[in-house]
Order: structure tokens, then C-alpha cells, then sequence
């Protein structure tokens, strides 16, 4: 598993590496890329808060994720039917940000993920962890939890950045980049 951190710098990574934080939309496209990229980690709140025991973490499969990013592009659409916005945002964002926790949670390596369910292909694991495990631990005081959120910042932030900027210096965002030369 891989921190709450990591998850939301990756939702804001979907959200730049495609719009200005200036956008028409920025104010409310960029929290919403962040949640729904930690959204498939609720599920903690019902084993935390209610001892929930589930056999398959369903909000951890392309198909939740999938549904999420769905819903949030119609949901997005019938809001904004009333509002000025004369740019939508771009339904790739949201559809990607959930896509992102799987990517980054499969990396760690550590624990099996239900991608595929409902099929009955099983689990699927990385074959290599190329982030840092998570503790299972979360005391602040604890000096291997600050190891590994270091280590996992260390890690993904510099790949975030370089995909972002990346992205943006191949034209390949959803607005322009720079205002236009028409008159």
C-alpha cells in the first residue's frame, strides 16, 4: 500500500499534466482529481471504523475505479449544464486519477489486488516492488514511518514531476499552453 501522499500528489499530477492551475475549472477539478485518487482507499474506513471484513477489496479493481471515473464525468457534466464554464474538463483526468492508486498500490508489490475482478483470474501481485512497503504502523513517533514516507517521496515525486512536464512540453494537455496568436 502506498501513502495517502503519494496517492494525492498523483491525482494532482493527472490534473496538471493536462490544465493550468488558472483553469476556468481549477478550482474544483483539482481537489476533485485528488479525491478521486484516493478514493479506493475509503474502504479503510469501514475496516477501521466498523471492523469490516471483506474478502475482496472490490474498491481496488479496474471495474470500481472504472465506475468511479464514470460517474464523476457524468456527474461533472449535469453540474456544470447551469454554470459559465465554457471549457469542460477533461473526462480523461477523471477517469485516470482513480487509475492511479491501482498503478501506484501495484508498484509497492507487497500485497496481492483484486484488478480483475469479477473475473475469476485471481489476484495479481508485482512481481518486484519498486516502491518502498508501507508500515503497519502509522504512529507519527515511529522513526520507520518517516523512513518510508521519505523513501516513497523520494521515489514518486520526481516521476510525477517528469511525467508532468513531460506531457506538457509534447502539447499533449487539453487547453493550450500558451494564449493564441489569432487576432
Amino acid at each position: 500500500m502506498s501513502t495517502l501522499i503519494a496517492h494525492a500528489a498523483a491525482g494532482a499530477a493527472v490534473y496538471f499534466s493536462q490544465n493550468r492551475l488558472r483553469a476556468q475549472h481549477g478550482q474544483w477539478a483539482l481537489p476533485l482529481c485528488v479525491l478521486l485518487a484516493i478514493a479506493p482507499d475509503l474502504d479503510y474506513l469501514a475496516i477501521w471504523l466498523f471492523g469490516v471484513k471483506q474478502e475482496v477489496r472490490v474498491t481496488h479493481t479496474f471495474l470500481f475505479c472504472l465506475c468511479l471515473g464514470a460517474f464523476s464525468c457524468i456527474a461533472t457534466r449535469r453540474l456544470r449544464q447551469g454554470c459559465a464554464v465554457s471549457r469542460p474538463f477533461p473526462s480523461a483526468c477523471m477517469i485516470a486519477a482513480p487509475l492511479t492508486h491501482l498503478l501506484l498500490d501495484f508498484l509497492v508489490g507487497a500485497h496481492a489486488l483484486p484488478l480483475l475482478w469479477p473475473l475469476p483470474v485471481g489476484e495479481v501481485i508485482a512481481p518486484v516492488a519498486l516502491l518502498p512497503t508501507v508500515i503497519h504502523t502509522y504512529r507519527f513517533t515511529h522513526p520507520a514511518m518517516w523512513r518510508h514516507f521519505l523513501l516513497e517521496c523520494a521515489i514518486v515525486f520526481p516521476v510525477l514531476l517528469a511525467s508532468v512536464a513531460g506531457m506538457r512540453s509534447q502539447g499533449r494537455t487539453g487547453w493550450p499552453m500558451r494564449p493564441s496568436a489569432a487576432k
